[in-house]
């Protein structure tokens, strides 16, 4: 199973998966309950999760369907984006930055 889908609110759709000593859906829960406290409310940029196609409102918190007010970023499409092996040139760079600390 791809582990990114055990961080979507909908894979916790049943209450045996709804378990705090499930690392991923602790996270999740706590994420949640800082949104309900207001913890993120500075709203630094603007964002609407219901824009995304995908959303399945029923299985988000209220709190987190909220549109929120800031600065407005166009999305940006990352799925033409691909990982590859940095090149010899980019793996000593990389390299130096890491013994530099």
């Amino acid at each position: 199973m791809n582990r990114a889908n055990n961080l979507s609110p909908e894979f916790y759709d049943t209450e045996e998966k709804r378990v705090l000593s499930n690392p991923d859906f602790k996270l999740i829960s706590e994420i949640e309950q800082k949104i309900s406290a207001c913890f993120y409310s500075q709203e630094q940029f603007e964002f609407d999760p219901l824009e995304f196609e995908d959303t399945v409102a029923h299985f988000i918190p209220k709190e987190m369907a909220k549109k929120t007010s800031g600065l407005r970023f166009d999305r940006v499409d990352l799925s033409p984006a691909i990982l590859r092996f940095p090149n010899e040139k980019e793996l000593a760079t990389i390299q130096k930055k890491i013994k530099e600390g």
